[in-house]
Protein backbone atom coordinates (compact mmCIF):
# COMPACT_ATOMS: atom_id res chain seq x y z
CA UNK A 1 0.00 0.00 0.00
CA UNK A 2 2.96 2.43 1.05
CA UNK A 3 4.66 1.73 -2.09
CA UNK A 4 2.03 1.97 -4.72
CA UNK A 5 0.60 5.02 -3.20
CA UNK A 6 3.31 6.58 -0.71
CA UNK A 7 0.41 6.91 2.19
CA UNK A 8 1.66 5.20 5.09
CA UNK A 9 -0.82 2.96 7.20
CA UNK A 10 -1.53 4.90 10.71
CA UNK A 11 -4.41 3.32 12.35
CA UNK A 12 -6.07 0.01 11.46
CA UNK A 13 -9.23 -1.55 13.19
CA UNK A 14 -10.21 -4.76 13.23
CA UNK A 15 -12.10 -7.47 15.29
CA UNK A 16 -10.69 -10.09 17.27
CA UNK A 17 -10.52 -12.61 15.14
CA UNK A 18 -6.87 -14.70 15.29
CA UNK A 19 -5.30 -14.14 12.11
CA UNK A 20 -5.54 -10.37 13.25
CA UNK A 21 -4.28 -10.71 16.76
CA UNK A 22 -1.71 -13.55 16.08
CA UNK A 23 1.90 -12.56 16.99
CA UNK A 24 3.49 -12.56 13.82
CA UNK A 25 1.15 -9.87 12.79
CA UNK A 26 0.94 -7.91 16.12
CA UNK A 27 5.04 -7.76 15.53
CA UNK A 28 4.57 -6.55 12.16
CA UNK A 29 2.71 -3.35 13.25
CA UNK A 30 4.56 -2.74 16.40
CA UNK A 31 7.46 -2.30 13.61
CA UNK A 32 5.27 -0.17 11.05
CA UNK A 33 4.42 1.58 13.49
CA UNK A 34 0.53 0.98 13.07
CA UNK A 35 -1.75 1.60 15.59
CA UNK A 36 -3.88 -1.46 16.67
CA UNK A 37 -7.67 -0.64 17.30
CA UNK A 38 -10.00 -3.83 18.15
CA UNK A 39 -13.94 -3.73 18.65
CA UNK A 40 -15.70 -4.92 21.40
CA UNK A 41 -16.43 -8.84 20.88
CA UNK A 42 -19.84 -9.61 19.76
CA UNK A 43 -20.00 -5.67 18.71
CA UNK A 44 -19.56 -5.52 14.78
CA UNK A 45 -21.44 -2.70 14.68
CA UNK A 46 -18.55 -0.86 15.76
CA UNK A 47 -16.68 -1.51 12.72
CA UNK A 48 -19.49 -1.47 10.39
CA UNK A 49 -18.48 -0.43 6.89
CA UNK A 50 -16.22 -3.33 6.56
CA UNK A 51 -18.80 -5.85 8.46
CA UNK A 52 -21.43 -4.32 5.56
CA UNK A 53 -18.84 -4.66 2.38
CA UNK A 54 -18.35 -8.31 3.89
CA UNK A 55 -22.26 -9.16 3.49
CA UNK A 56 -21.92 -7.32 0.69
CA UNK A 57 -19.15 -9.49 -1.12
CA UNK A 58 -20.85 -12.59 0.38
CA UNK A 59 -24.40 -12.18 -0.82
CA UNK A 60 -23.16 -11.36 -4.68
CA UNK A 61 -21.01 -14.49 -4.61
CA UNK A 62 -24.08 -16.92 -2.90
CA UNK A 63 -26.28 -15.46 -5.91
CA UNK A 64 -23.37 -16.14 -8.49
CA UNK A 65 -23.30 -19.38 -7.29
CA UNK A 66 -26.53 -20.32 -7.08
CA UNK A 67 -27.45 -18.53 -10.33
CA UNK A 68 -24.97 -20.87 -12.38
CA UNK A 69 -25.69 -24.16 -10.16
CA UNK A 70 -22.27 -24.54 -8.70
CA UNK A 71 -20.66 -26.32 -6.05
CA UNK A 72 -20.37 -24.57 -2.64
CA UNK A 73 -16.92 -24.98 -2.32
CA UNK A 74 -15.81 -23.02 -4.80
CA UNK A 75 -17.38 -19.81 -2.36
CA UNK A 76 -13.72 -18.35 -2.21
CA UNK A 77 -12.95 -18.16 -6.01
CA UNK A 78 -16.88 -16.59 -6.40
CA UNK A 79 -15.73 -14.04 -3.62
CA UNK A 80 -12.79 -13.43 -5.47
CA UNK A 81 -14.63 -12.71 -8.62
CA UNK A 82 -17.33 -10.55 -7.10
CA UNK A 83 -14.70 -7.91 -5.74
CA UNK A 84 -12.42 -7.94 -8.80
CA UNK A 85 -16.09 -6.74 -10.60
CA UNK A 86 -17.41 -4.28 -7.72
CA UNK A 87 -13.44 -2.90 -7.79
CA UNK A 88 -14.57 -1.76 -11.48
CA UNK A 89 -17.83 -1.07 -10.94
CA UNK A 90 -19.06 2.89 -10.62
CA UNK A 91 -19.52 3.90 -7.22
CA UNK A 92 -22.08 6.50 -6.02
CA UNK A 93 -19.68 7.89 -3.07
CA UNK A 94 -16.78 8.18 -5.22
CA UNK A 95 -18.79 10.24 -7.78
CA UNK A 96 -19.92 7.33 -10.07
CA UNK A 97 -16.27 6.72 -10.74
CA UNK A 98 -14.97 3.23 -10.26
CA UNK A 99 -12.62 2.37 -7.03
CA UNK A 100 -10.00 1.33 -8.88
CA UNK A 101 -10.09 4.65 -10.79
CA UNK A 102 -9.89 6.08 -7.67
CA UNK A 103 -7.02 4.34 -6.42
CA UNK A 104 -4.75 4.28 -9.58
CA UNK A 105 -6.11 7.42 -11.47
CA UNK A 106 -6.48 5.41 -14.24
CA UNK A 107 -10.13 4.13 -15.45
CA UNK A 108 -9.65 0.31 -15.91
CA UNK A 109 -10.48 -2.11 -18.42
CA UNK A 110 -13.22 -3.93 -18.52
CA UNK A 111 -13.79 -5.84 -22.10
CA UNK A 112 -12.10 -9.15 -20.57
CA UNK A 113 -14.99 -9.85 -18.10
CA UNK A 114 -17.07 -13.02 -18.41
CA UNK A 115 -20.28 -14.56 -16.62
CA UNK A 116 -18.83 -16.44 -13.85
CA UNK A 117 -19.56 -19.79 -13.78
CA UNK A 118 -20.08 -20.24 -17.90
CA UNK A 119 -18.60 -23.28 -19.18
CA UNK A 120 -15.29 -22.71 -21.27
CA UNK A 121 -12.77 -24.57 -23.10
CA UNK A 122 -9.08 -24.06 -22.87
CA UNK A 123 -6.11 -24.84 -25.06
CA UNK A 124 -3.55 -27.12 -24.28
CA UNK A 125 -0.32 -26.73 -24.79
CA UNK A 126 1.92 -28.40 -26.99
CA UNK A 127 4.33 -29.10 -24.07
CA UNK A 128 1.89 -30.92 -22.36
CA UNK A 129 0.39 -33.61 -24.46
CA UNK A 130 1.19 -36.13 -26.96
CA UNK A 131 0.41 -36.56 -30.51
CA UNK A 132 -3.18 -38.37 -29.58
CA UNK A 133 -4.28 -36.42 -27.10
CA UNK A 134 -7.14 -33.73 -27.05
CA UNK A 135 -5.91 -30.17 -27.34
CA UNK A 136 -8.26 -28.73 -25.18
CA UNK A 137 -9.66 -29.44 -21.55
CA UNK A 138 -13.73 -28.40 -20.65
CA UNK A 139 -13.63 -26.20 -17.24
CA UNK A 140 -15.53 -24.01 -15.59
CA UNK A 141 -14.75 -20.27 -15.41
CA UNK A 142 -14.67 -18.85 -11.89
CA UNK A 143 -12.07 -15.74 -11.67
CA UNK A 144 -9.31 -13.43 -12.80
CA UNK A 145 -5.50 -13.92 -12.28
CA UNK A 146 -4.57 -10.66 -9.91
CA UNK A 147 -1.03 -11.61 -10.95
CA UNK A 148 -0.95 -12.45 -14.41
CA UNK A 149 -3.15 -11.69 -17.94
CA UNK A 150 -5.04 -14.87 -17.60
CA UNK A 151 -8.02 -16.44 -16.23
CA UNK A 152 -8.48 -18.72 -13.65
CA UNK A 153 -10.13 -22.09 -14.85
CA UNK A 154 -11.57 -24.96 -12.28
CA UNK A 155 -11.10 -28.55 -14.34
CA UNK A 156 -14.00 -30.11 -12.87
CA UNK A 157 -13.09 -34.00 -13.50
CA UNK A 158 -9.24 -33.20 -12.11
CA UNK A 159 -10.54 -31.37 -9.68
CA UNK A 160 -7.73 -28.11 -9.72
CA UNK A 161 -7.60 -24.69 -10.55
CA UNK A 162 -5.31 -24.03 -13.84
CA UNK A 163 -4.64 -20.51 -15.51
CA UNK A 164 -5.32 -19.96 -19.54
CA UNK A 165 -5.38 -16.99 -21.86
CA UNK A 166 -6.43 -19.20 -24.51
CA UNK A 167 -10.05 -19.78 -23.23
CA UNK A 168 -13.11 -19.93 -25.53
CA UNK A 169 -16.13 -18.74 -23.33
CA UNK A 170 -19.77 -20.72 -23.46
CA UNK A 171 -21.75 -17.81 -22.32
CA UNK A 172 -24.73 -18.23 -24.02
CA UNK A 173 -25.40 -21.39 -22.47
CA UNK A 174 -24.50 -19.35 -19.16
CA UNK A 175 -27.48 -17.05 -20.39
CA UNK A 176 -29.59 -19.83 -21.15
CA UNK A 177 -29.11 -21.16 -17.44
CA UNK A 178 -29.16 -18.27 -15.54
CA UNK A 179 -32.57 -17.55 -17.59
CA UNK A 180 -34.01 -20.96 -16.62
CA UNK A 181 -35.84 -21.70 -13.11
CA UNK A 182 -38.17 -23.85 -12.09
CA UNK A 183 -41.56 -22.14 -11.46
CA UNK A 184 -44.89 -23.06 -10.61
CA UNK A 185 -46.98 -25.01 -12.97
CA UNK A 186 -49.84 -22.13 -12.25
CA UNK A 187 -47.56 -19.40 -12.88
CA UNK A 188 -46.00 -21.17 -16.15
CA UNK A 189 -49.55 -21.35 -17.02
CA UNK A 190 -50.42 -18.05 -16.26
CA UNK A 191 -47.68 -16.64 -18.19
CA UNK A 192 -47.66 -18.88 -20.70
CA UNK A 193 -51.72 -17.46 -21.97
CA UNK A 194 -51.09 -14.44 -21.00
CA UNK A 195 -48.33 -14.06 -24.30
CA UNK A 196 -50.18 -16.40 -26.61
CA UNK A 197 -52.59 -15.07 -29.41
CA UNK A 198 -56.11 -15.01 -28.78
CA UNK A 199 -56.31 -18.02 -31.29
CA UNK A 200 -53.57 -19.86 -29.66
CA UNK A 201 -55.21 -18.77 -25.92
CA UNK A 202 -58.56 -20.40 -27.09
CA UNK A 203 -56.48 -24.62 -27.72
CA UNK A 204 -54.65 -23.34 -23.59
CA UNK A 205 -58.30 -23.35 -22.41
CA UNK A 206 -59.70 -26.49 -24.16
CA UNK A 207 -56.72 -28.47 -22.82
CA UNK A 208 -57.09 -27.04 -19.29
CA UNK A 209 -59.61 -29.49 -17.69
CA UNK A 210 -60.99 -28.15 -14.28
CA UNK A 211 -60.64 -30.31 -11.20
CA UNK A 212 -64.60 -31.37 -10.58
CA UNK A 213 -65.96 -32.02 -6.97
CA UNK A 214 -67.90 -35.60 -6.84
CA UNK A 215 -71.56 -35.55 -6.68
CA UNK A 216 -73.58 -36.77 -4.07
CA UNK A 217 -76.36 -39.02 -5.11
CA UNK A 218 -80.00 -37.13 -5.17
CA UNK A 219 -82.40 -38.22 -2.46
CA UNK A 220 -80.52 -39.89 -0.02
CA UNK A 221 -80.78 -37.41 2.48
CA UNK A 222 -84.34 -36.52 3.39
CA UNK A 223 -83.12 -32.89 5.02
CA UNK A 224 -81.62 -30.03 3.04
CA UNK A 225 -77.92 -30.12 2.97
CA UNK A 226 -77.84 -26.45 4.32
CA UNK A 227 -79.78 -27.51 7.48
CA UNK A 228 -78.11 -30.73 7.28
CA UNK A 229 -75.02 -29.56 7.79
CA UNK A 230 -75.96 -26.46 10.07
CA UNK A 231 -73.06 -26.39 12.96
CA UNK A 232 -70.87 -28.94 11.06
CA UNK A 233 -67.99 -28.51 8.43
CA UNK A 234 -68.18 -30.23 5.36
CA UNK A 235 -65.44 -32.36 4.08
CA UNK A 236 -63.43 -31.43 1.39
CA UNK A 237 -63.84 -32.72 -2.11
CA UNK A 238 -60.35 -34.67 -1.86
CA UNK A 239 -61.63 -36.35 1.61
CA UNK A 240 -65.65 -37.79 -0.03
CA UNK A 241 -63.58 -39.29 -2.86
CA UNK A 242 -61.23 -40.89 -0.44
CA UNK A 243 -64.27 -42.32 1.54
CA UNK A 244 -66.35 -43.86 -1.57
CA UNK A 245 -62.59 -45.34 -2.99
CA UNK A 246 -62.55 -46.72 0.27
CA UNK A 247 -66.35 -47.99 0.50
CA UNK A 248 -65.67 -49.49 -3.33
CA UNK A 249 -62.84 -51.67 -2.35
CA UNK A 250 -64.86 -52.95 0.98
CA UNK A 251 -64.63 -56.65 1.51
CA UNK A 252 -67.26 -58.30 0.30
CA UNK A 253 -69.75 -59.77 2.76
CA UNK A 254 -70.33 -63.35 3.66
CA UNK A 255 -72.50 -65.14 1.54
CA UNK A 256 -74.94 -67.16 3.20
CA UNK A 257 -77.46 -69.37 1.39
CA UNK A 258 -81.02 -68.36 1.94
CA UNK A 259 -83.23 -71.39 3.77
CA UNK A 260 -86.30 -72.99 1.99
CA UNK A 261 -89.38 -72.55 3.56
Amino acid sequence: MENQTGRRIRVLRSDNDGEYISGGFVDFCGRAGIKREFTVPYNPQQNGVAERKNWTIVSAARAMIHDQGLQMYLWAEACGTALYVQNRSPHRRLGDITPEEAFTGEKPEISHLRIFGCPVYIHVPREKRTKLDPVGKQGIFVGYSESAKAYRIYIPDQRKMELSRDVTFEEDVAYQRSRCSDWDSDDSQEILVSSSTPAEREIIDDDIVEPTDPVDPIGTDPVPRDIAVMGQKRRPAWARQTLQDAEGHAAPRPFRESKRP
